[in-house]
């Protein structure tokens, strides 16, 4: 429960926040971590641009570096100061996954939506299977469906206590008759 935050106000507003979980091993690993990469990666660069070396390789390994130092500075961010936002406005759901504010939302009529549920998976994932919801990056322990045949996630790395309490709270506004009106942007 420590992890979610609700907000509801008297015009029938839910905003619920669940802060990313907190994994110390990342948090104190990564920093060395993207020290070490930064440090190598800046080397490379400083030699093919010199032009002191010129391999393809260089160029190969630059490429994979960059992926691997954005991935590593948005795993540490999320895991840093993460969270998922829900709201439901006017007929409106909305679900974002956040990082200084910053994500991309899902949005969808309430009246597309159906099937709330706790649905996992819970606790720990393994060493290879769902290796992204290690991170955080992926997944969720809460689902709705939507009447087009997909799936909403959201609830990233909860228990199944929080998770169950996360839909207890969301239910009764599945519930309402309200008309559709999109939030401005």
């Amino acid at each position: 429960m420590e992890r979610i935050l609700i907000i509801k106000d008297s015009d029938g507003v839910l905003l619920v926040n669940v802060k990313a979980q907190k994994n110390w091993a990342l948090i104190l690993f990564l920093p060395v971590w993207l020290s070490f990469w930064t440090f190598g990666g800046i080397t490379a660069l400083t030699v093919l641009i010199n032009g002191s070396n010129r391999d393809p390789f260089i160029v190969f390994w630059l490429c994979g570096w960059a992926v691997g130092e954005t991935l590593a500075l948005l795993i540490l961010l999320w895991t840093l100061v993460g969270q998922e936002t829900i709201s439901i406005e006017r007929g409106v759901f909305s679900h974002k996954r956040e990082i200084f504010g910053r994500g991309i939302t899902r949005i969808y009529p309430m009246h597309e939506l159906f099937n709330l549920r706790a649905s996992g998976p819970f606790g720990k994932p393994g060493m290879f299977s769902r290796s992204y919801d290690r991170y955080g990056l992926t997944g969720g322990t809460v689902t709705v469906d939507t009447r087009y045949g997909d799936s909403c996630r959201f609830g990233i790395n909860l228990e199944e206590d929080d998770a169950q309490l996360l839909v207890n709270i969301l239910e009764p506004y599945f519930h309402r008759s309200t008309t559709v009106a999109w939030p401005e942007t």
